[in-house]
């Protein structure tokens, strides 16, 4: 038996791989997705476990649907859960066992306040500066836009996180639209959230009034419909608490370096 160890946003799940010789395709397809989240083991606490056998289950075919770029995917495979483990086995695909590894990621999740959001972020000495709003909203477009000045450390999904009554944004460890950045196992303490707009003009005006913002920000969650409620709850609780929430209105074809200067003198505030 093999252990791998990952770390996303401080949860530790271990992977076992029973009868390795019969796995190594998609051992060697873990560790290469994976490599910036594998951790030596040096907490003897495991959040979460993830056991690979090399024979299937003498049970039925289960479908697992999960939401990816709006589309609904869907994956047929044998797993079988206990609590926080999960079995399957070794001919499953890379793409298949992404998505077992979103499951025991969302088991995680709505088990404290964290959340997975569809936004994209960069990093400001050490903050998070997250971007967020509806498809086309210019999410990948204004990071690429900054990231001769900040560097990108998210496309698409974010966590957030709370941890001693301050919000942190970790990386998922997912492949993403534009994957042209380098992801690593981090906390990102959060400095500001965007609500992006596209218009005719540059404007930054801070969000006072929030009960619009629930609304808004539940439509960028990224969960499933079991674990929504729970996952509503925690999002209110932010939306509550953080009071660095801004509407950012910018131009489609947008001057770069007037993007940038408008944020980085909105960033020092």
């Amino acid at each position: 038996m093999k252990n791998i160890y990952i770390s996303i946003a401080g949860y530790i799940i271990q992977i076992s791989i029973y009868n390795s010789n019969s796995s190594d395709r998609l051992e060697n397809d873990i560790k290469d997705l994976y490599q910036s989240f594998i951790i030596t083991r040096k907490s003897t606490k495991i959040n979460f476990f993830i056991e690979i056998y090399n024979k299937p289950f003498n049970k039925p075919i289960k479908i697992i649907s999960q939401t990816v770029n709006n589309r609904v995917e869907n994956y047929l495979y044998f797993f079988e859960e206990y609590g926080n483990k999960i079995k399957t086995f070794y001919y499953i695909s890379i793409n298949q066992f992404v998505s077992i590894l979103i499951i025991a990621l969302q088991k995680l999740l709505v088990e404290s306040q964290s959340f997975m959001l569809h936004a994209s972020a960069v990093s400001f000495k050490n903050w998070a500066i997250i971007f967020t709003g509806t498809s086309g909203a210019g999410k990948s477009t204004i990071i690429k836009q900054l990231e001769n000045k900040y560097r990108a450390i998210a496309d698409d999904t974010i966590i957030i996180k709370k941890e001693n009554n301050n919000y942190y944004c970790y990386q998922t460890p997912f492949i993403e639209k534009n994957y042209w950045f380098r992801k690593e196992n981090k906390r990102f303490k959060i400095k500001k959230l965007y609500l992006l707009e596209k218009v005719n003009y540059y404007r930054i005006k801070k969000i006072s009034n929030k009960k619009s913002l629930i609304t808004k920000f539940a439509n960028q969650l990224f969960t499933n419909n079991k674990n929504l409620k729970k996952q509503i709850k925690d999002l209110l609780d932010f939306t509550n608490t953080f009071d660095e929430f801004h509407h950012l209105y910018f131009k489609k074809d947008s001057d770069p370096n007037r993007l940038k200067i408008m944020l980085e003198n909105d960033i020092r505030k």
